[in-house]
């Protein structure tokens, strides 16, 4: 087992936690996961006996990474947001946090009486 090499490789894992939070936007994070993921395939392919336990623990190692860095952030991002911009702050947040799946300004649009889903409601 090459623990040097999970280590090394997991810094990728690092990293994307760290760039999640402050540069990379979710539409586009899985194209660098995709460039981290060959990357680090071919490595262990090279460099290691045991592929298929190397990849695994890899993958093990990355997510603890990122799940650190959101936990850790997590706070000085949420206090940023609540004390700066009001509304706009924690809609962009709440968006952020549940992936596009909350959009508060259509819940707006329709309070105002527009049809955002395109419903017909006679």
């Amino acid at each position: 087992m090459n623990w040097k090499l999970i280590l090394q490789l997991s810094m990728f894992g690092l990293a994307m936690g760290l760039a999640t939070v402050f540069v990379i936007p979710s539409s586009i994070e899985p194209l660098f996961w995709l460039v981290i993921f060959v990357i680090c395939a071919y490595v262990i392919a090279k460099q290691a006996r045991k592929v298929f336990l190397h990849g695994l623990l890899l993958g093990l190692a990355n997510s603890v990474w990122i799940t650190a860095a959101h936990i850790l952030l997590f706070q000085p991002i949420h206090r940023h947001s609540r004390a700066g911009g009001g509304d706009d702050a924690v809609d962009a947040a709440l968006t952020a946090a549940h992936d596009g799946h909350y959009r508060p300004s259509h819940w707006r649009d329709f309070r105002r009486g527009d049809r955002p889903f395109g419903a017909a409601c006679d």
